[in-house]
């Protein structure tokens, strides 16, 4: 009788070949730089400061501005809780990111 492991390295050998490609070629061709940069600024925001694109949501907006790894400078202050205003730019539009602490504040003064 055979061994069991014997038997499954035989079974892979003989019966289970797969090829893998750990590169498919649709990411080995090269990409005009212009379609990417029109791609980034159509669905990415982007940090004029730091000159990144990052992922459209409001959690990549809060890491990125309310994050340790770049001080931003602020494009503003906010005049009910006097914390920083950030721009950035989604679609070459200019926009405006801001956590305010007074709204966040005011709501947790109601809830009680």
């Amino acid at each position: 009788m055979e061994n069991p492991k014997e038997t499954t390295e035989k079974f892979i050998k003989n019966e289970a070949y797969t090829e893998l490609d750990a590169i498919h070629p649709r990411f080995m061709e090269p990409q005009d730089a212009q379609v990417v940069r029109d791609y980034e600024i159509q669905h990415h925001f982007y940090c004029d400061e730091c000159k990144l694109f990052f992922a459209p949501t409001f959690r990549a907006l809060k890491t990125h501005f309310d994050g340790e790894m770049v001080r931003h400078k602020p494009y503003a202050s906010c005049f009910y809780c006097q914390g920083s205003v950030f721009e950035y730019k989604f679609k070459n539009e200019r926009k405006l990111f801001h956590d305010c602490k007074h709204h966040r504040k005011k709501d947790e003064d109601t809830s009680d």
